[in-house]
């Protein structure tokens, strides 16, 4: 079984990769090995091609959704025409391939576009003023093309055991993604893993 996860930036991509390194560790013999957008390149046929240029090439050339990945049973945040009119890819994956879950994490619009402004700052000095305009132009284009992309994808799962969605923001962790992976929770569950918070200490936003 593999899975592919579906995700928008600032969604708690970095999380869900991290919270599959620690089960990793736990369940050695599930054998997870991932990748993700943004990871160097792989080798497939003795040449080096971006994750999310592979997949548009297997799909363009009717190759099987996922061919040059067999080692991974993970594929994190590949960023790949999701948002297109056509059939987006994980839909092809879904029709082509029954041996593939799927993980969507999603986040309140609000709450990602200030992740989204506020990793901007953390490479600025100081305070960084945006136009008021723009920021909300992004909050509702957001929150629209969000919840039509949810909807899509649990009309098109529903009544499937294939789709798993989360907020990790708001506190879906390993309670949920675990039995996913048909696993159990232990007694002892720690806590889901939060990466790349913000200090706000040290970010101020000022519109």
């Amino acid at each position: 079984m593999k899975y592919y996860h579906i995700g928008w930036a600032h969604c708690g991509c970095s999380s869900l990769a991290e919270a599959f390194s620690q089960i990793s560790e736990w369940h050695p013999e599930l054998r997870i090995k991932s990748i993700r957008f943004g990871e160097p390149i792989i080798e497939v046929e003795g040449k080096g091609i971006r994750l999310r240029d592979l997949l548009k090439q297997n799909r363009d050339m009717a190759r099987s959704p996922l061919f040059g990945l067999d080692e991974y049973n993970v594929i994190l945040e590949p960023e790949v025409d999701h948002h297109s009119d056509s059939v987006p890819f994980w839909q092809y994956l879904a029709e082509n391939d029954g041996d593939v879950k799927f993980i969507v994490t999603h986040r309140e619009p609000i709450d990602a576009v200030e992740s989204h402004y506020k990793h901007i700052s953390e490479n600025s000095d100081g305070v960084v003023v945006y136009d008021v305009k723009d920021v909300v132009k992004k909050i509702y284009d957001t929150r629209y093309t969000q919840t039509l992309y949810l909807n899509a994808i649990k009309e098109f799962f529903k009544n499937t055991d294939r789709l798993l969605t989360m907020d990790i923001a708001h506190g879906d962790g390993y309670e949920k993604l675990l039995p996913f992976l048909g696993l159990d929770i232990p007694d002892d569950l720690p806590q889901f893993p939060h990466m790349n918070q913000h200090n706000s200490d040290q970010i101020s936003v000022r519109l």
